[in-house]
């Protein structure tokens, strides 16, 4: 049965799913490792964007793009970890939250690529989620799944 819920409603609640599946990303690294990461957004930036560009510029599949978007994210997480490896407290602070501000600034100013603060709309929804309803079941047991 679909729940009768407005738009509006169904659309926050999507985007507080979302954002709290990037949120538990944090709690993994600080709340496991006792390590403070400010750069959770660029990476969710990395995953997104992927999907974003695949789905819409080289029209591939969506799943194709989520599990690249996965990947690309893991790669830039590797990246700065690898290299932040020696480092905790206060100067991996300020290595990830300066990595943050690079990679905002790099998305806001790549107009050609991510066209720009706008972002890139209309990205269709994969075969099977096309209702709102089942769209935001998705985000939820996708929340549930890495909660």
């Amino acid at each position: 049965a679909t729940v009768p819920l407005d738009g509006y409603v169904i659309n926050i609640l999507m985007q507080a799913s979302t954002f709290a599946i990037a949120v538990f990303g944090l709690c993994v690294v600080l709340g496991w490792f006792g390590q403070i990461n400010l750069a959770q957004a660029a990476f969710f930036v990395f995953g997104a964007y992927a999907v974003a560009l695949g789905t819409t510029a080289y029209h591939l599949d969506f799943w194709l793009c989520v599990g690249a978007g996965a990947v690309f994210a893991l790669g830039a997480g590797a990246v700065l970890g690898a290299s932040t490896l020696r480092l905790g407290g206060h100067y991996l602070a300020m290595v990830t939250i300066s990595f943050q501000q690079i990679v905002t600034l790099v998305m806001i100013n790549a107009i050609g690529l991510t066209r720009g603060p706008d972002g890139i709309g209309n990205i269709a929804r994969p075969a099977g989620l096309q209702s709102s309803q089942s769209y935001l079941a998705f985000c939820v047991v996708a929340l549930a799944a890495v909660g």
